[in-house]
């Protein structure tokens, strides 16, 4: 930073000035994204999990626009103070402090949000529950390892605060890649469906031949739905109903 030209180090100034900013936006989206697609596939009887991704949906929201606009004014109501030297500092706060409060926050959240594939595939019963639980599971320790280790970079930052961009290319590249595992894993339930789908129109229209995976049953419902595809491979749905003979000897079912 100090061989750096003024113009120079003012544009470094900037540059991690908005990176922190974005920062902080970014890593919440992932974890709230994750969140309302669970919410999407969750039943309405399961109202202890619905209430509990409502919850965090609003932790990380609430803490995530907290830090933004604590990042943005942390300097006091000119944010430019931020980067031009020039101008006066002393309403600036002591940053350490705010940077492991937002860490300690995230992780909160990164393992919060990783419970909850295997919540919500305890309850319902979807095709692989258990292998897109895995996975998503995988990436969520995958966005934690970074974010532990960004904790480590922010103490060395707090030791070189008179030339902070000097250390903070490493805590900059795994708050990178954590932001990365967690909107991958937000997106693994939605590009599985939509490589299944992409697969099952190849092998029905180039290979001609179509994929029996038997019926699927979807929870949340109070009957069992029977998920077929027909010879066309457009989706059948059939409902089977249980109802009493009037003879009172036993039942009989019909599809619908």
């Amino acid at each position: 930073m100090k061989d750096l030209s003024p113009y120079q180090r003012q544009q470094v100034l900037i540059a991690y000035f908005l990176y922190s900013v974005f920062y902080k936006w970014g890593a919440g989206i992932s974890k709230m994204a994750t969140c309302f697609l669970l919410l999407a596939i969750s039943a309405p009887h399961m109202v202890a999990f619905n209430r509990f991704c409502l919850g965090m949906i609003a932790y990380i929201l609430g803490y995530s626009i907290s830090c933004s606009i604590a990042t943005v004014f942390q300097c006091g109501s000119d944010p430019r103070a931020n980067w031009d030297p020039s101008l006066d500092r002393k309403d600036c706060f002591y940053k350490p402090p705010f940077w492991f409060a937002h860490g300690g926050l995230n992780i909160v959240a990164i393992i919060a949000t990783g419970t909850l594939p295997w919540w919500l595939f305890m309850k319902v019963t979807v095709r692989r529950r258990h292998w897109i639980a895995t996975l998503m599971t995988i990436l969520v320790i995958g966005e934690l390892v970074p974010s532990v280790y960004r904790l480590y970079g922010l103490y060395l930052s707090s030791q070189h605060l008179d030339d902070i961009s000097y250390i903070t290319t490493t805590g900059i590249f795994v708050s990178q890649l954590e932001v990365e595992f967690g909107v991958t894993a937000a997106c693994v339930p939605t590009m599985l469906k939509i490589l299944e789908e992409g697969w099952d129109f190849f092998s029905l229209k180039v290979l001609g031949r179509r994929r029996d995976s038997g019926p699927e049953i979807v929870a949340g419902d109070s009957r069992e739905n029977m998920i077929n595809r027909d010879e066309s491979g457009e989706i059948r749905v059939e409902k089977t109903y249980a109802v009493s003979s009037s003879s009172g000897t036993g039942a009989e079912e019909f599809g619908g």
